[in-house]
């Protein structure tokens, strides 16, 4: 949405464990994060742009063998610093917070962080044990994001459709 109100948006995969990101965009991950820190180059510099106009994509890169370190180094931090006088907003796609320390490590160097729960599978109190991880660095929650909901099965809209079903009955195509 931002980007295609023309704010250039930067995503990056910060999963240096099972990154995805190439692969949703079927991208090469040869070059991306990690190159950029072993390289000394920026983020705009590994940056590739999508086919949604002002969004680009930084694929992890080689999956090195020190994680954790990697996302709290200064390094990290100053590749960040430099990406925000290019982009408008960098989104970092981070593994689990309660599975390894990198997500951790990253929220206490971020702006904010967007905490993205399962629904139906992430309990309360592993979200709220998600949310006191980042609370301890001085991470900063923006909001909670309910991710893999099915609204035709639960809440207002499951009682939405059954009364619409009574209504107009199940095969009505209104």
């Amino acid at each position: 949405m931002c980007a295609q109100s023309g704010s250039r948006v930067l995503l990056v995969d910060g999963d240096l464990r099972k990154p995805t990101l190439h692969r949703i965009f079927g991208l090469d991950n040869q070059r991306g994060l990690t190159t950029t820190m072993i390289e000394g180059k920026s983020l705009a510099d590994v940056a590739i742009p999508t086919r949604v106009p002002n969004l680009s994509v930084v694929v992890s890169g080689p999956l090195p063998p020190n994680h954790a370190e990697l996302a709290a180094s200064r390094r990290m931090h100053d590749l960040m610093e430099a990406a925000t006088r290019v982009f408008d907003l960098i989104v970092i796609d981070t593994p689990p917070v309660l599975s390894v320390s990198d997500a951790v490590a990253l929220a206490a160097q971020m702006d904010g962080v967007i905490l993205v729960v399962r629904g139906g599978k992430t309990s309360a109190e592993a979200a709220r044990r998600a949310a006191e991880q980042i609370d301890a660095v001085k991470g900063r929650i923006l909001g909670v994001l309910l991710n893999r909901v099915d609204a035709r099965n639960s809440g207002y809209y499951a009682d939405h459709g059954r009364y619409y079903d009574a209504y107009y009955g199940s095969d009505h195509k209104g």
